[in-house]
């Protein structure tokens, strides 16, 4: 993130970003529930760890964007949704291994359900999950 640069009033610690044009506080609430700031994953592909299943992290159409209110310039419903990966890590944390390889098999069902892998692609995922045991691990 970048080098601790003082505290405000407020009492955090804040941050210069490594370019050191922002500075910036720790992300959190105050409680327990877990949380997740992406709003996108990024990866090419479905990836676990260092472990890359070979298929695209492709993104399922929700009609994204559909606002509660009209947002000038853009359209809603649209054509966008979450990618493979947004919708898995959503799910975490993950108690054990097998915890997550079944969700991973549910929402790669989900995936194939809504035409956007197919079998194959599927099971290569799946497959891939499974081998990452080690990969996932907290250090």
């Amino acid at each position: 993130m970048g080098v601790t640069s003082g505290s405000p009033s407020a009492g955090d610690a804040t941050f210069k970003t490594t370019n050191g044009s922002l500075t910036v506080r720790p992300y959190y609430i105050g409680d327990s529930q877990t949380v997740s700031s992406y709003f996108r994953r990024i990866e090419p592909n479905v990836v676990f760890g260092t472990l890359d299943a070979g298929v695209p992290n492709r993104k399922r159409n929700d009609a994204l964007p559909s606002y509660d209110v009209p947002v000038s310039g853009v359209s809603s419903p649209g054509t966008d949704g979450p990618t493979f990966l947004d919708v898995l890590w959503d799910q975490a944390p993950f108690a054990t291994h097998d915890a997550f390889v079944k969700a991973v098999t549910s929402t790669a069902d989900q995936f194939v359900t809504a035409g956007v892998y197919s079998a194959k692609e599927r099971d290569a995922i799946v497959a891939k999950a499974g081998l990452a045991e080690k990969e996932l691990a907290p250090n």
